[in-house]
């Protein structure tokens, strides 16, 4: 019995620990709630939005290696499931020359290649202010009659072909930006404070992994 009851409570720790270890490419901070958007292989689920309408989006939005690749041209790709109150978390790197490209949330999706948005851009140099397009604003934007809000903190981008992290928290009507690990905005009053997330392509290749929606409620 004392030695079924040791291999028994051996099993129990073995099993324990192998449960604690979190999937290798799953970021330190993802939580058991969080959807990961990207499955890693192919953008099933995923909406695509072309300026070009003669282009092929599957020749032009493409997955491989477990990294989404956007080819420049100018458009963007979304999961079709409308969101809010939540955290995102999404890396991209520059496959090339650095260039522009963004993050969307709150997107209402039609024939445009940019929508009725916000974005968080991406653009090297700028990685961090936040933009509204088409009609959203938030209550900075409303005040100071412009579109934006500019990152209050110094560049902290990384090299050309490096992985840089964005992290957006939409929490009802308020956006936080953080770059790096280091807070570039907050914009309040948002509207509308829902809608889709979207991945920008405009100018240059760009890659993303790891697009992580962890709901805040």
């Amino acid at each position: 019995m004392k030695k079924l009851t040791l291999l028994l409570l051996a099993a129990a720790i073995t099993m324990g620990l192998c449960a604690s270890k979190p999937a290798p490419d799953a970021p330190a901070d993802a939580t058991p709630e969080s959807i990961r958007l990207f499955n890693g292989r192919d953008l099933e689920g995923w909406g695509a939005v072309l300026q070009d309408k003669s282009l092929d989006p599957a020749r032009e939005f493409t997955v491989r290696d477990g990294v989404i690749h956007l080819s420049g041209k100018f458009g963007y790709i979304y999961p079709k499931t409308v969101y809010s109150d939540y955290r995102l978390e999404v890396e991209w790197r520059w496959a090339g020359e650095a260039s522009n490209s963004g993050i969307f949330v709150h997107v209402t999706p039609d024939d445009r290649w940019l929508p009725e948005c916000f974005e968080c851009q991406l653009k090297a140099g700028s990685a961090g202010s936040i933009y509204g397009f088409n009609g959203p604003l938030s209550a900075e934007m409303r005040a100071a009659d412009n579109n934006n809000i500019q990152r209050r903190e110094p560049n902290n981008e990384r090299p050309v072909g490096e992985w840089n992290r964005a992290e957006i928290v939409c929490d009802g009507d308020r956006i936080t930006i953080t770059i790096n690990g280091e807070q570039q905005v907050v914009a309040t009053g948002v509207t509308p404070s829902r809608g889709y997330i979207g991945l920008q392509s405009e100018g240059e290749a760009v890659e993303f992994r790891n697009v992580v929606l962890t709901p805040l409620r």
